[in-house]
This record gives C-alpha cells, sequence and structure tokens, in this order.
C-alpha cells in the first residue's frame, strides 16, 4: 500500500463518528457477566431506531431460515 492510500486511509478512520451511546451501552453490557436481558431491554426502549433495526434482522432472519426461529417467536 502506498503512503498516499495510508494517508487518506488514516484520515477516514479518524472522521468516523462515535457509536451513538444506546450502542456503546449494549456493547459493555454484552461483556458482562452480570447483565441480564432486562437491561438490554432499558437501553433498547430508549433507542427507536436500535429497536427498529434490531426488527428489520430478526424478520430478515425469520424469512432466509424459515423455521429455525419459529420456536423464539412464540
Amino acid at each position: 500500500m502506498s503512503k498516499m492510500t495510508l494517508a487518506r486511509l488514516l484520515i477516514k478512520v479518524k472522521s468516523i463518528p462515535p457509536l451513538p451511546q444506546g450502542i456503546a451501552q449494549i456493547l459493555e453490557l454484552t461483556k458482562s457477566d452480570k447483565s441480564f436481558a432486562r437491561d438490554l431491554t432499558k437501553v433498547c426502549e430508549r433507542d427507536p431506531k436500535l429497536t427498529t433495526n434490531m426488527l428489520k434482522l430478526e424478520i430478515l432472519l425469520v424469512m432466509v431460515f424459515p423455521g429455525r426461529y419459529q420456536q423464539y417467536l412464540t
């Protein structure tokens, strides 16, 4: 990789915005052995966009793998 390409890449990396607070909290909770599903639920309840994205992912999984996730939806 040329020095010019590397320099451009480093500039782009420095300009990436920080993670939203909700995602940062979820990452912290998932690292902890002392967190519970209700802790994750509280974070998601405060962030409608995060909740929407999670629902989209769940719907996609059910459509791509029918039957495999059906047991979790009842």
